[in-house]
C-alpha cells in the first residue's frame, strides 16, 4: 500500500569563513597595541563599478623560506595575481603598501620583517570587503605573542592560547555578510622557522601555507568554482562558510495547506487524512537535503551529523534514533509522532558547522619538535584555536550554521 506522508523538505546551504595573521620581526604580533608606526591602509579606495582582487601578503620574515619552492609557493601566488585584472597586492608588514610590478619576481626580493597586529590586519580586511572586490591573504597562519611579550615569558604564547582564539573571533562577530574559505597548500620550505619562544631555526623541510578569501557569497563562490582544481590551484585542504538564504525559504510541504499567521508560515494537516491507511507510518517525516557542499566533508562527517542535529518538536527533543542519513539521495530523515504533541506545536531544527578534521591533524600546541629530527611532521602551531576563533565568531559559540522554525497545526 502506498504511504501517505507529510514530507518537510528543507534546503541546507553551508557557509564559510577567513582567517590571518599578522607579522613581527619573526612571528605574529596579535595583542599589542601599536605606538611605533601608523597601520592605516594606505591602498586606494576602489569605486563601486570597479572589480578588483586585494591581495594581503604576509611578510614577516617566518614567510622567506616558502619564497624559494617555484612549484608550489608561487604558482599559487601566480595564480592568484591573475583570477582578475585589476589587482593589487599589498604587504601587511609594511602598512599594507601596496606592491608595483610583478610581484611572482619580486616576491624573493621583498622586505620580510617589520611588524603589524593580527587584529588590526583581520580588521582592515574585513572592513575593504564590498560587492566588487574579493580579498586574499596568503600566510603560514601561525599565531604568536608580542615579541615583548615572549621576551618577559618564553611560554607566553602558548598560556595565551584562548586569548588568541578571541582575538580572531571578535573579528567576525555579526558580520553575516561575509563568506569565508580557507585553503590549505603544502610547498617546500627552505629558511628560517621561529618556535613559540621565538628562537629561529634554520629549517628545510615541507611546511604548510595557507589562503583565505574572504568577501561576498557569490564573489568567494565563483573564485571557488572556477580556480579550485586549475593546474596552480590544488590546495590539500579546504574550508567553506558561505551563506546560503534562510533555511525557511527552501520549505516545501507536501498533503498540507500552507496558511501565513502574523508574517510566520504555518503548514496545516488533517490527522486522519495520515492514518486513513492501516499500513501508514503515521508519522510526520521531515527530510532535510544536504548542501550542494556536502562534497567538501568527509562522507564520514556527513553521516555523523545525523547524531549532532538538535531537533525538538513541541519543546522536546527528538531522539537521534529518529534522525537518519541516506548517503544516496543524501537526505537526513526526521520521523515525528504528529499525535504526541497537540494540534499546533513547533519542530525547531539546529544544524551545526562541523569543522574537518584536517584542521585538528595540521594543528599542534607545542612547535619545539621543529628544532629536532620530526620536523616532517609538517604541523601549524595554534591553528586548531586559530580556525576555531574564526568559525565561532562567524557562527556563535554553538557553531550553528542554521536554525529554523517550522509551525504545524493540526485541524483535526
Amino acid at each position: 500500500m502506498k504511504q501517505k506522508l507529510i514530507i518537510i523538505s528543507l534546503l541546507i546551504g553551508l557557509t564559510a569563513p577567513l582567517i590571518t595573521t599578522s607579522c613581527s620581526n619573526n612571528k605574529h604580533d596579535s595583542t599589542k597595541e601599536s605606538t611605533e608606526q601608523d597601520t592605516t591602509d594606505t591602498s586606494s579606495e576602489v569605486t563601486s563599478s570597479e572589480s578588483q582582487t586585494l591581495l594581503y601578503l604576509d611578510n614577516s620574515k617566518s614567510m622567506l623560506g616558502y619564497s624559494k619552492d617555484i612549484p608550489g609557493y608561487i604558482n599559487v601566488l601566480t595564480q592568484l595575481t591573475k583570477y582578475r585584472k585589476n589587482t593589487q597586492v599589498l604587504l601587511c608588514c609594511d602598512n599594507y603598501k601596496p606592491l608595483t610590478g610583478n610581484v611572482v619576481d619580486q616576491v624573493k626580493r621583498l622586505n620580510y620583517g617589520g611588524s603589524s597586529l593580527l587584529h588590526d590586519d583581520l580588521r582592515t580586511m574585513v572592513n575593504k570587503v564590498n560587492d566588487n572586490n574579493i580579498i586574499f591573504f596568503v600566510t603560514d597562519g601561525i599565531m604568536s605573542g608580542t615579541t615583548e611579550d615572549i621576551k618577559k615569558d618564553k611560554e607566553w604564547t602558548k598560556r595565551h592560547a584562548a586569548d588568541l582564539k578571541l582575538s580572531i573571533k571578535e573579528i567576525f562577530q555579526g558580520r553575516n555578510d561575509l563568506a569565508v574559505s580557507v585553503y590549505q597548500f603544502a610547498s617546500q620550505f627552505d629558511g628560517t622557522y621561529f618556535c613559540y619562544d621565538n628562537n629561529p631555526n634554520n629549517i628545510t623541510t615541507q611546511r604548510y601555507f595557507y589562503v583565505f578569501v574572504l568577501g561576498k557569497d557569490e564573489s568567494v563562490k565563483e573564485f571557488k568554482s572556477k580556480i579550485v582544481g586549475t593546474e596552480y590551484f590544488k590546495p590539500v585542504n579546504q574550508l567553506h562558510i558561505i551563506d546560503k538564504l534562510p533555511l525557511t525559504g527552501g520549505i516545501n510541504v507536501k498533503n498540507t495547506q500552507k496558511s501565513v499567521v502574523n508574517s510566520d508560515t504555518v503548514w496545516v494537516f488533517d490527522l486522519k487524512e495520515i492514518n486513513n491507511k492501516k499500513d501508514d507510518p503515521k508519522m510526520l517525516v521531515v527530510t532535510v537535503k544536504a548542501s550542494p557542499f556536502r562534497n567538501e566533508l568527509n562522507e564520514n562527517q556527513i553521516e555523523n551529523l545525523s547524531e549532532k542535529f538538535r531537533v525538538t518538536a513541541g519543546g522536546r527533543e527528538v531522539s537521534t534514533d529518529d534522525i537518519s542519513y541516506d548517503s544516496g539521495s543524501g537526505k537526513y530523515t526526521i520521523k515525528l509522532n504528529p499525535s504526541a504533541y497537540g494540534k499546533q506545536f513547533d519542530v525547531e531544527i539546529e544544524v551545526p558547522f562541523s569543522i574537518p578534521g584536517w584542521v585538528a591533524l595540521s594543528s599542534c600546541a607545542d612547535d619545539m619538535y621543529m628544532k629536532g629530527k620530526n620536523k616532517a611532521d609538517n604541523k601549524t602551531f595554534l591553528l586548531q584555536e586559530f580556525i576555531g576563533g574564526m568559525v565561532q565568531g562567524k557562527l556563535g559559540e554553538n557553531e550553528l550554521l542554521y536554525k529554523t522554525t517550522v509551525h504545524v497545526k493540526r485541524t483535526k
